[in-house]
């Protein structure tokens, strides 16, 4: 027999006594969370954060919006948030200083020759 409860959210969960099936499994990675409290962030470097077991890097980008990423740069796995904002809103890697903007793309990566950096930027595994 199944009974409908209504919760705190858009969703319906429903309660079974036998086990459910898939599209009615409840997934903690498609939510929204609250991860940190706002006055606690400092706007001028990328702070750590975790939530589920995640490593997150929060900072304020240069449209003025916070911004959350996996907290790994996508060249050596280096977590981000040990990285620093420039002065144009990116978010500079401590390792090889590549640095991202507000998407998670690549915007600079000085070791690259100046013909091939845009190349080597547009690449989707280049983005954090």
């Amino acid at each position: 027999r199944l009974q409908k409860v209504n919760v705190a959210s858009p969703y319906t969960t429903q309660i079974a006594t036998q086990q459910p099936t898939k599209q009615h499994l409840f997934s903690w990675t498609k939510q929204w969370y609250p991860i940190q409290i706002l006055s606690d962030l400092d706007e001028d470097r990328p702070t750590a954060v975790q939530l589920l077991g995640k490593d997150l890097v929060l900072w304020k980008g240069g449209e003025g919006n916070w911004v959350c990423f996996e907290d790994q740069c996508p060249h050596r796995l280096v977590p981000l948030s040990e990285g620093r904002l420039e002065t144009d809103g990116t978010l500079q890697c401590a390792y090889h200083a590549w640095r991202f903007n507000s998407k998670g793309e690549c915007v600079k990566i000085p070791q690259a020759e100046p013909e091939q950096e845009q190349k080597l930027c547009s690449n989707e595994r280049a983005r954090a």
